[in-house]
């Protein structure tokens, strides 16, 4: 089904798991993703979704919300009330984008070329050299047309998708920064550090709580009639 498919095409699964095996399709019948077909999955398994190959993006549902309705509505029930007529729709959080969907239109074979191996290398510790064994060209002209074509030399792609990896586990898990630091092909965690605070504006640690503050600031209070659920002993 997927080769017949016409394409360039997007393609949403109704669940990550779903989405990886359609990314194992891909695979199998050789379709190149993302740029011969864009995948995104819902739920947002983190897991899943970074083992996937490529990396799978995917919707994020607001699940407090849902739980704060579903809640709400329990309690209407118990007090009496009839429930809704019609289902309760509740947004998603978003898309959280990963390599799946980083679909670059780019009609230069070479150039296209170069940045799917950036975007599989870049954390691998790579340079401009490695760009070059792998699209042979003179680097002169390696620089002018990626700068032409994506607006910034290859080192400074590279070092951007290497910040934008950072910045993802940073948000998301309590790795040390010395980890992410190897992680992201980083030799010294001093170096991702000042780095990160000259790109960003603030250091990897201070990034951290900023984007944790965010997330405990879009949390959802419970209505003040509901009792407070006592901690287990």
């Amino acid at each position: 089904w997927m080769k017949y498919l016409p394409k360039p095409l997007g393609l949403m699964a109704c669940n990550d798991m779903r989405g990886q095996q359609v990314l194992e399709a891909c695979r199998a019948a050789n379709i190149n993703v993302p740029d011969d077909v864009g995948v995104v999955g819902v739920d947002n398994d983190e897991v899943l979704c970074d083992l996937s190959n490529p990396p799978l993006s995917s919707v994020q549902p607001n699940t407090e919300r849902i739980g704060f309705e579903a809640a709400a509505l329990l309690d209407e029930l118990m007090s009496g009330k009839e429930s809704p007529s019609a289902p309760i729709s509740i947004e998603p959080k978003g898309v959280i984008a990963r390599r799946s969907t980083e679909v670059l239109a780019i009609d230069d074979r070479q150039m296209a070329a170069a940045v799917r191996f950036l975007r599989e290398h870049a954390c691998d510790g790579i340079d401009v050299s490695d760009l070059l064994k792998a699209i042979p060209m003179s680097r002169s002209t390696l620089e002018r047309r990626f700068v032409k074509l994506i607006g910034r030399p290859p080192k400074e792609e590279i070092m951007r998708m290497q910040l934008k990896r950072a910045k993802q586990l940073l948000a998301e898990t309590n790795s040390s920064v010395e980890f992410i630091a190897e992680k992201i092909g980083f030799e010294r965690a001093e170096y991702l550090s000042r780095i990160f605070k000259k790109k960003v504006g603030a250091s990897p640690l201070q990034f951290r709580k900023q984007s944790r503050t965010a997330v405990e600031a879009d949390r959802l209070p419970l209505p003040a009639h509901f009792p407070e659920i006592p901690a287990a002993s």
